[in-house]
């Protein structure tokens, strides 16, 4: 058995999620994560992220700052979030995350199972490859 600690500011992997927007992967399959994927999503005022989704995976968010929305692409409905709340999104929901004007939007969390595309798709690769 093994403890990690992992800290944003040194053991982070940037990848991109949209223009206005920063990621970093902290825990997921290139540090050797098998089960659970952390990432550090920050979505500066007024803006959005890419389009995600996770087929074999559900993901889960805590909002660590500011207000904002997720959207679910495909029924075009708008759920609000703010500090403090937990975001659950089932397996194969496409979403978005939308910072509200005047504040950055901070979420941490991530797919579990990890989805190796997400991480494939920015140039990250699994451990060992």
């Amino acid at each position: 058995m093994e403890v990690q600690i992992k800290r944003l500011d040194q053991d982070g992997h940037d990848f991109d999620i949209g223009e206005g927007c920063r990621a970093q992967a902290l825990v997921w399959p290139g540090m050797g994560s098998i089960y659970r994927s952390m990432n550090y999503l920050e979505v500066s005022e007024s803006n959005k992220t890419r389009e995600f989704i996770h087929n074999d995976s559900e993901a889960t968010y805590f909002i660590a700052q500011g207000t904002g929305k997720v959207i679910d692409v495909d029924s075009g409905e708008m759920f609000e979030v703010k500090k403090g709340k937990m975001i659950l999104l089932d397996s194969g929901t496409r979403y978005v995350f939308e910072a509200n004007g005047g504040e950055k939007l901070i979420c941490i969390g991530g797919p579990c199972p990890p989805d190796s595309a997400l991480y494939k798709k920015n140039k990250l690769s699994n451990k060992g490859e």
